[in-house]
């Protein structure tokens, strides 16, 4: 053996080349000429369920961001919601889990980088469900709607094509289920928040 056992942690492969060629060079062969090649990669390996039209396990073979990760399981689903939950095995003895929390309304759709946190091994990746809530009555379109956090009754109503000529526009009311029960809001701002699950109810004006 010409080389006594190196430690290439961390090296990519034409560094690994370099390091061996100088190692080589260094008294044994003139100009020496090394290619490396990977054997094998070790098995590193994460999991992604929920929201995502490919769960699964799935192999790292490179260094992974999040997003390249769930490129990897499809993408999002139409029902994804605006969170995905990372559950991460800590370095301490009792082996606890980190949890990250990732905003992906703000990663997807405005961009903010800094969320696209790397993938490790062994890290369980559940994207939730988004909540809906219903909008029935005197709008254009009924119907069930993906609730997205900050909603409003005025922007509910928009997004249920607005109110038609007959409504009561300022009648609206919520049926909301407070602790297991149905509770009817009424004299509501239109500035005023929509829950996930709640049914919006635009009646008709008599007048």
């Amino acid at each position: 053996h010409l080389l006594c056992e190196l430690k290439l942690a961390g090296l990519s492969v034409s560094r690994i080349s370099e390091r061996i060629s100088a190692l080589l060079a260094d008294g044994y062969i003139i100009n020496p000429q090394v290619s490396v090649f990977i054997k094998e990669f070790s098995s590193k390996k994460a999991i992604i369920m929920g929201q995502v039209n490919k769960p699964g396990l799935y192999e790292l073979h490179v260094a992974t961001t999040f997003l390249e990760f769930l490129s990897k399981a499809g993408g999002l689903t139409k029902d994804a919601g605006d969170k995905a939950i990372i559950k991460r095995k800590t370095a301490s003895r009792d082996r606890k889990e980190s949890i990250i929390t990732i905003d992906l309304k703000s990663l997807v759709e405005k961009g903010d980088t800094s969320l696209d946190v790397p993938i490790m091994d062994g890290d369980s990746i559940y994207v939730v469900k988004a909540g809906v809530f219903y909008a029935t009555g005197e709008v254009k379109k009924p119907d069930v709607y993906k609730y997205e956090e900050g909603t409003t009754i005025i922007k509910a109503i928009t997004m249920a094509g607005g109110f038609t000529d007959k409504a009561s526009t300022g009648s609206v009311k919520i049926i909301r289920k407070v602790n297991g029960k149905e509770e009817v809001f009424e004299n509501l701002n239109m500035d005023e928040p929509v829950l996930p699950g709640d049914v919006i109810v635009v009646p008709e004006s008599f007048f």
